[in-house]
């Protein structure tokens, strides 16, 4: 009985907070509620205000924790704070005047996290800052054949993108996250190359002569490799390479006086 009404005593005649209690680090001990409410609101306000970067390659994404799904429960936060040392059960009440007096008594903000719009988040920021994968590829360069193979992208991965906003979450400012990435495959492989190389080399490996009519046209090498482009074709996820005309260049290289000097005048039948 003496506990209890001891308890209740204590209750009636505390104005404020318990003593030696913090907030998030601030303390909070001795303030009225509207006091604790006022704190809590700017905490609020800074945790979810706060900068969330991620930077990669020189190209960088920024977003407040808010808007990637961070929210504090103001009211829920309010009250765990308030009521310490006003619990209904004494025995709770009475650990609580005494862990403030001899220790002190830290609350965490009371928080969460929308799944969803951390997970929408941390998608965009992946697929914005991907290095995309080099494709391989053949050039012509004079009668010379030069080879790109093809290199893998990286991009940010979302797993260690949210595990990295969920730790920065739990401390005040703001952040830049030191995120992993994960290879992005390319396309093509070092065999299609190969598979161009050789059509590339069997073009340019001697000169091509065009007879009509008494007119020879010969096209050098050179001539040759200017006429073709490489062509990707995406068919059911596969990609495939090869060389074909490039028109423009070829009307080019036949012109008009080509084409007449080749033109043969018809003979009626007879």
């Amino acid at each position: 009985v003496r506990v209890v009404g001891g308890a209740i005593a204590v209750r009636s005649a505390r104005a404020g907070v318990l003593t030696n209690v913090t907030r998030a680090g601030t303390d909070v001990g001795g303030k009225k509620r509207d006091e604790l409410v006022e704190v809590v609101d700017g905490m609020a306000e800074d945790r979810t205000s706060a900068l969330v970067t991620v930077d990669r390659a020189g190209r960088r994404r920024a977003a407040s924790n808010g808007t990637i799904g961070y929210a504090v429960d103001r009211d829920a936060t309010v009250e765990a704070v308030w009521e310490l040392g006003r619990q209904l059960n004494p025995l709770l009440a009475i650990g609580d005047h005494a862990r403030a007096t001899f220790d002190g008594i830290a609350v965490a903000p009371i928080d969460g996290v929308d799944e969803d719009a951390l997970r929408t988040w941390a998608d965009d920021v992946s697929a914005a800052l991907t290095e995309e994968p080099r494709e391989g590829r053949v050039r012509f360069r004079g009668s010379q054949v030069q080879r790109r193979d093809p290199r893998p992208g990286r991009r940010p991965s979302v797993a260690s993108l949210e595990e990295q906003a969920r730790a920065a979450f739990l401390t005040p400012g703001s952040d830049t996250l030191d995120v992993a990435s994960e290879p992005v495959a390319a396309r093509t492989t070092t065999e299609d190359v190969d598979t161009l190389v050789r059509t590339a080399r069997r073009i340019v490996s001697a000169p091509v002569r065009l007879r009509r009519a008494g007119e020879t046209l010969t096209l050098s090498p050179r001539t040759l490799g200017s006429l073709f482009r490489v062509q990707r074709r995406s068919e059911g996820g596969q990609v495939t390479m090869r060389l074909v005309i490039r028109p423009g260049r070829l009307r080019d290289v036949i012109d008009g006086d080509v084409r007449a000097r080749f033109e043969v005048e018809p003979r009626e039948a007879t």
